[in-house]
């Protein structure tokens, strides 16, 4: 483990995210809508405009101290995490994010029908 994340709370152990097409359309955005309906689930737009459905669950390998337990055998997609790159440190923020049904409706009645959509 690196120095610098001797610290680290894990945040990017406590979450799945999966990318998603631009809505396009308002049928589009019946599928962000049922994503959102969940417990835990957010869509959001990344720093780079791209879509994305984040599922909040916690790595079942991580213990108590918030360390991985398989550090040494951890999935692949883990080991391209860096310090520089954690959404901690790399000072990239989301251009929006979505949590709920009200917030998905405001934004279809106020970017998306008057023409402000965020396409990535």
């Amino acid at each position: 483990m690196e120095e610098k994340c001797k610290n680290c709370d894990a945040k990017c152990c406590k979450y799945i995210v999966l990318d998603l097409e631009t809505p396009e359309n308002k049928e589009d955005f019946e599928n962000i809508r049922w994503y959102v309906a969940h417990k835990d689930v957010e869509v959001f737009v990344d720093f780079e405009g791209i879509w994305n459905v984040k599922f909040i669950t916690k790595c079942n390998h991580l213990n108590k101290s918030d360390k991985c337990d398989i550090y040494e055998n951890r999935p692949e997609v883990c080991k391209e995490f860096s310090f520089e790159t954690c959404s901690l440190n790399s000072g990239n923020e989301d251009i929006m994010v979505l949590k709920n049904l009200e917030e998905v409706d405001e934004y279809i009645k106020n970017v998306f029908n008057k023409g402000k959509h965020l396409v990535g």
